[in-house]
Formats: structure tokens, sequence, C-alpha cells
């Protein structure tokens, strides 16, 4: 790991705190615990980080395979009413994933919904908007509809707005999986010609499965870390 070229060590910071959610939050209990612990936290970043600008929140399948630095440049392509990057689920091609449109009963945002495993957040301008307020209100507007509650609620609050959200390019939250249902001109969209995936997004339990060559290097590199400290 420490000789992977994926970032600059005098550029980093390791700092590890424990968050919890807002304050007023306490009474809405059910919201902390629905589909995982702390699922939905990230929805509360611009109150639990009140001192930050802007942040790039990942899940934690996701394995960052080029320099992180470059993906802090995905801000300046923002325009003004931008807070937040989000990238396409099944690239805009529900025939692909027709999760949203077939499975899940709430709104979501184009032809296949979004998708909220890295998403590149102008905290600031969250707190403008009024993001947790948004959010709350779809909560207690769809409360018993969610199949993927954090996701659903970052698709219903963008459906309502989409002047808050510019498309992430998928090669910043690539997923595999979709590779063997895109047929023809469908992959050229996930990938283009001369352009290889920054960050690797393994959902669906892929990295699960050793059977999958490429998740091995990662892996490895878990393995000896964890030799370390063990």
């Amino acid at each position: 790991m420490a000789s992977a070229p994926l970032f600059k060590k005098s550029n980093a910071v390791l700092e590890i705190r424990m968050v919890e959610y807002p304050e007023y939050l306490k009474e809405k209990r059910t919201m902390w615990h629905s589909f995982g612990p702390c699922l939905t936290l990230r929805l509360f970043f611009a109150s639990v980080l009140p001192e930050l600008d802007a942040i790039i929140y990942i899940d934690t399948d996701v394995f960052a395979v080029s320099p992180i630095e470059k993906f802090w440049e995905i801000f300046k392509s923002m325009n003004g009413t931008q807070f937040m990057a989000v990238v396409a689920e099944a690239g805009g091609h529900p025939d692909i994933w027709p999760w949203y449109g077939r499975v899940s009963r709430t709104p979501y945002v184009g032809a296949s919904g979004l998708n909220a495993g890295v998403i590149p957040m102008n905290l600031t301008r969250m707190r403008r908007f009024g993001w947790e307020d948004e959010v709350l209100a779809a909560y207690e507007k769809y409360e018993s509809d969610f199949k993927l509650i954090d996701q659903d609620l970052v698709n219903i609050v963008l459906h309502d707005h989409p002047e808050g959200f510019m498309s992430l390019p998928h090669e910043w939250n690539f997923r595999n999986w979709l590779c063997p249902h895109a047929r023809g001109s469908w992959m050229k969209e996930f990938l283009p010609p001369n352009v290889t995936a920054k960050m690797l997004h393994g959902d669906s339990s892929n990295p699960r499965d050793v059977s999958k060559l490429y998740y091995y290097p990662f892996y490895a590199a878990i393995q000896k870390v964890c030799l370390l400290y063990e």
C-alpha cells in the first residue's frame, strides 16, 4: 500500500473521528437504522461536519485505482447551482438495471436513477440550499415506500431539484457488474475509448467473490495492512 502511487503522502492526512447524527434527529431513530446502521448518515454531513466546505463521500466497498487528489478537480466543473455530482445508475439505461421503474416506488432521476456510492459534496452550497430539510420532507412523505433508503432519498430530492447536481463521469464510480449486461455502444458510454476506471465500486457484494481476479490485488493489500496491526 505504501508503495502504491495513489496519492502523495505529503498531501494526505489520515483522521479517524467518531461522528453522530445531528442532535435534532434524536427523535427520528427509525432513520438511523433503516436498511443498515448509520447508512443515512451521509445525508447529514452538512451538519455533522460544519467546519468543512466540501468532501468526497465514498462507500466502504470503493477502491481508488488512480490518484485520488485528481478527483477534487470535479468541483471545478460544477456550476453555481450544483452542490453534488452523482453517477447515473446503469448509465441511464433501465434495461441494464431496471431497479428504478420496476422495483422502487419512489421518484428517481432520469431513466434509471442515480447511484449514491460516490458523491462529491459541496457542503456549503448544500447548507445554503436547505438539503437536510428537503431530505426530511422526503423521508416523511415516502417513509413506507423506501427500498434503498439513502439512495432513494438522494434520488427524490434531486428529482425535484435537478439543478442541484452534476452528472458524474462513470470512471469515478465504475461498477464492473454492468459490463456483462452492456451491449454495443452502451459500454462506450460507461468507459469511452482511452478512458480507464478511476474508482472501482464493488457494489452488489462483488468484492466478496474471490473468483473475480481483478479484486485480488485489493484483498492482498488489505490483508497486508491487517497483518501489520494484528
